[in-house]
């Protein structure tokens, strides 16, 4: 990653998820919370499965800082 970047990752090494799965049909009230964030600061949300399942997301530095800007009233 670079300085431009914020990067998360979240794993669980429980039951992986199906071969089936589409993040876009889950209606969960928690990743629903999570794509819409992702949307609103312009980052990308990718989910890959193998020994365990792993949610990524990369959001734009700049998205983050005018986006406490904004909520600070600056």
């Amino acid at each position: 990653e670079d300085n431009n970047t914020v990067f998360m990752a979240v794993s669980n090494s429980g039951k992986p998820i199906g071969r089936d799965f589409d993040i876009e049909k889950i209606n969960s009230i928690g990743l629903n919370i999570v794509k819409s964030l992702t949307i609103k600061l312009h980052g990308t949300l990718e989910v890959s499965s193998g020994d365990m399942t792993t949610f990524s997301i990369r959001i734009p530095r700049e998205e983050i800082i005018i986006s406490k800007n904004t909520h600070q009233g600056n």
